[in-house]
């Protein structure tokens, strides 16, 4: 692969991302791709802190708002300031408190 080439599958990951955190418009090396047509509607999306091992959910639209004002997912664990992976989405379900060390319990 040409440097500063990007694989299919790198690309559809950077397109989902997009669409995802509310960006409207990325361009490719050859294509440029407009979501204006379906803007993000949200969802249940989490991600676990690998230094703590806090798991952080959320789907409210407040949290929505903030990450396509930002243009980004959280990337720090509010407990210990640690790198957090991408937020990847999860099928809705009831509330939970989530602590150090993972252990959730349903509110």
């Amino acid at each position: 692969m040409p440097a500063g080439r990007t694989s299919p599958a790198a690309e559809a990951a950077l397109l989902r991302w997009a669409d995802r955190v509310g960006y409207r418009r990325v361009w490719l090396p050859d294509a440029v791709v407009d979501f204006s047509e379906s803007l993000p509607t949200g969802g249940r999306v989490e991600s676990r802190c690998p230094t703590c091992g806090a798991q952080w959910d959320d789907e409210s639209p407040e949290f929505w708002a903030m990450v396509r004002t930002q243009g980004c997912f959280p990337g720090s664990c509010p407990i210990c300031n640690g790198s957090l992976p991408e937020w990847e989405p999860v099928a809705s379900s009831p509330a939970a408190v989530h602590t150090p060390g993972g252990i959730e319990a349903a509110r």
